[in-house]
């Protein structure tokens, strides 16, 4: 049945005129009013007889809200008291609105929209840098070391020193490993020519202190800490390799000299930079040459893992008091560290060191865009509410032909949750 078409020729017949708006909400009330029939037990015919005797007391303006709400269309049917009855109508009404009314309803979803995805970005990057764990077991436990100088100026990032280092080392307490490494870019001899590629030389504590292990082959050994050995990432192992399995006891050349892969670490692996395509090892010199005076000063990044109740400011203290008993070190000293002073060393946990200064600056972004998402709502709301005086006479409307409260809200509730 069109129930439009019902509704029009209706006024048509008492020589009423009726506009588009009202027409199409009785029609909707009196589709919605022959489904509830229906659904009441009546047959076809019952329930469009019925229907159309309640169209005609609509337009000769007879019918009330009682007659709707308080009286079944079909005598002796119970009347529908399920809050979803008529739910499909309210939604397909909702939808007809947004399309008769196209501008407001792209300018709302693009406010809407536009909030939304600014913080959903800025929360990612959030949560991948800030709140997200570093992807090691026991990260927490990780600390960031780094050696000045009372008195320097010359340095501004964290470096450590063999002479810290192997002093730490040897009479630690507060930690369970010390490792290092230093970023580098090695020139990769193939077949298509030379290449510059990111890579990293790491000590032999480092795989085992970031608790990560190769995928296949080994680790570096202490022993091997300077032998020409290579472990791959998992992309260039497949990139270079073609993922094959059999990949430990093959060599590269790396600037002219022929290496020995004898591992490759596990996909999503990456350290230092995301961009380390493979490691090198590390070896630590003494500070003080063996049988002579000569001094031999090396600088590299360095973490530690901390002891069960440990802190990084007691691990800092106890590094910096085993730096402190070491010899003069002569003038390298002052020309890397800008001072002669007494070492200082210093301890953050490993995130913290990592984030750095972009911490606060990170959170105050996410507070804007927050603040950009409830202006945008904020506007979407205040247009919401200019419709709704708009609307008025459509609300009016269907409270005069019997919609309640409860189903005026809900219609209203519809139409946002779509929008």
């Amino acid at each position: 049945m069109d129930w439009k078409a019902r509704v029009r020729d209706e006024f048509a017949r008492i020589s009423k005129r009726a506009d588009d708006t009202v027409v199409e909400e009785l029609a909707q009330h009196a589709a919605a009013a022959f489904e509830a029939a229906k659904a009441e037990g009546a047959l076809s015919g019952e329930a469009e007889a019925a229907v159309r005797a309640l169209v005609e007391s609509w337009c000769n303006g007879t019918a009330g809200p009682a007659h709707v709400h308080r009286a079944p269309l079909i005598e002796g049917a119970p009347a529908s008291t399920s809050m979803f009855a008529g739910l499909g109508l309210d939604i397909r009404h909702a939808f007809r609105l947004l399309r008769r009314q196209p501008g407001f309803s792209v300018m709302s979803v693009l406010m809407i929209g536009l909030g939304i995805a600014a913080t959903s970005t800025i929360f990612s990057v959030v949560n991948g840098v800030l709140l997200k764990p570093l992807p090691w077991p026991n990260a927490g436990s990780l600390a960031r070391v780094s050696e000045t100088r009372e008195g320097g100026t010359v340095n501004t990032r964290p470096i450590f020193s063999n002479a810290t280092y192997l002093a730490w080392q040897e009479h630690a307490t507060t930690i369970d490993g010390l490792a290092g490494w230093s970023a580098t870019t090695v020139t990769l001899d193939s077949s298509d020519g030379a290449e510059r590629v990111p890579a990293a030389r790491v000590t032999a504590s480092l795989f085992p202190l970031l608790g990560v292990s190769p995928l296949f082959g080994a680790g570096f050994t202490a022993a091997e800490d300077e032998r020409p050995l290579v472990i791959l990432s998992y992309g260039f192992w497949r990139e270079r390799f073609g993922g094959a399995p059999d990949v430990v006891g093959r060599t590269l050349r790396l600037a002219s000299e022929s290496v020995t892969v004898v591992g490759v670490m596990p996909a999503g692996f990456m350290f230092p930079t995301p961009d380390a395509r493979f490691w090198l090892p590390m070896h630590i010199p003494a500070a003080i040459v063996p049988g002579g005076n000569g001094r031999r000063i090396s600088l590299f990044d360095a973490m530690a893992r901390l002891k069960p109740g440990a802190t990084p400011a007691q691990a800092a203290e106890e590094a910096q008091r085993a730096a402190r008993t070491l010899p003069d070190l002569g003038p390298v000293i002052p020309a890397v560290f800008g001072s002669k002073g007494p070492a200082i060393v210093a301890a953050l946990p490993l995130t913290d060191a990592l984030v750095g200064d972009v911490r606060p600056v990170l959170w105050m972004l996410l507070a804007a865009v927050v603040l950009l998402w409830l202006a945008a709502v904020g506007n979407v709301a205040s247009m919401q509410m200019a419709h709704a005086v708009a609307r008025r006479r459509e609300v009016a409307v269907r409270a005069a032909i019997g919609a309640g409260t409860r189903r005026l809200v809900r219609q209203l509730l519809v139409e946002n949750a779509i929008l």
